[in-house]
């Protein structure tokens, strides 16, 4: 990753590092830029999109008794990330 880079910033903020599968993808991420020319504004509409694919997939899986994964859990706290992320581009926006 290089965090000089537009792209990998939003990726920073949304928590998508992992470069092996990453939750977004690169032209995703420079449409939301091109279209929200503020890093902040960009990465709460990403957020908000990577939000609606976790809610289409709507499951949550449990393996065992030692692992759950809550797809609708991840959306809400990332429909929270963006909420954050569009008040303080607002505030930005301001100063």
């Amino acid at each position: 990753m290089d965090f000089s880079t537009v792209r990998d910033q939003m990726r920073l903020r949304l928590g998508d590092t992992e470069s092996t599968f990453p939750l977004l993808a690169d032209e995703e991420l420079a449409a939301f830029y091109a279209a929200y020319p503020s890093l902040l504004s960009a990465t709460a509409k990403a957020a908000q999109a990577l939000a609606n694919k976790l809610m289409l997939q709507s499951v949550d899986v449990t393996l065992g008794n030692d692992l759950r994964v809550s797809f609708t859990q991840r959306a809400v706290e990332l429909r929270a990330v963006a909420k954050d992320l569009e008040t303080t581009a607002a505030v930005s926006a301001t100063v």
